[in-house]
């Protein structure tokens, strides 16, 4: 099944982004974190998900969110200080902005303090 897992990423990304269906991103962001478990590298993909994160509206961000908690949950062991910084500044940018789906943030982010 690794052979598969570069594939598999890309897929679960993308349909975090779909705008068709909150419970397709909601599982795709569940699943690219056990995904993710099995990969030494999640710098590339934290840094996907935070592009989605400041790039969508909070509805889509928010999913974006819950999938980099995900990683974050499963894959903190393979992650890399600048990928660390980059999930920082996400959290501190929560208290900064007024968007509604922010909130979610310190919320899924508080276990990580």
């Amino acid at each position: 099944m690794k052979p598969f897992f570069p594939q598999l990423q890309r897929t679960f990304v993308k349909n975090i982004s779909d705008l068709s269906s909150g419970a397709v991103r909601r599982k795709a962001a569940e699943v690219l974190g056990v995904l993710m478990k099995n990969q030494p590298r999640v710098d590339p993909v934290v840094a996907e998900l935070i592009t989605g994160v400041r790039g969508s509206e909070d509805s889509i961000s928010t999913d974006y969110v819950h999938a980099l908690a995900n990683v974050v949950n499963n894959a903190s062991n393979n992650m890399g200080e600048k990928a660390w910084e980059s999930c920082i500044e996400i959290v501190s940018g929560a208290f900064k902005e007024a968007h509604s789906g922010m909130v979610v943030i310190i919320c899924v982010f508080g276990s990580f303090a």
